[in-house]
């Protein structure tokens, strides 16, 4: 176990790690939305979370110095968050 948490560190795949695990999550409450369509709260859910995934690439890519490409993933982030907010407020 050791060996592995020191091998995450060494290739700093943590925000990788972070984004499959939030990326299946998206998958499994996307097909509970196809489901039932009339719940709304869930898929603000999944916005939020998409949002989320989207804000962290960008900090993945501030990290790695590429500042154009990374404003443009905090961009499209931040919209999804705006839309979310919009299907929570029709509730």
């Amino acid at each position: 176990m050791n060996k592995l948490i020191t091998v995450i560190k060494e290739q700093k795949l943590a925000l990788d790690i972070i984004n499959v695990a939030i990326g299946c999550v998206i998958i499994i409450l996307a097909v509970f939305y196809f489901m039932d369509q009339d719940n709304i709260l869930l898929m603000s859910v999944v916005l939020f979370l998409a949002g989320t995934i989207n804000i962290l690439n960008g900090v993945k890519r501030l990290k790695s110095s590429n500042k154009k490409n990374s404003i443009g993933f905090f961009a499209v982030g931040v919209i999804i968050y705006f839309v979310a907010a919009s299907f929570l407020a029709m509730i």
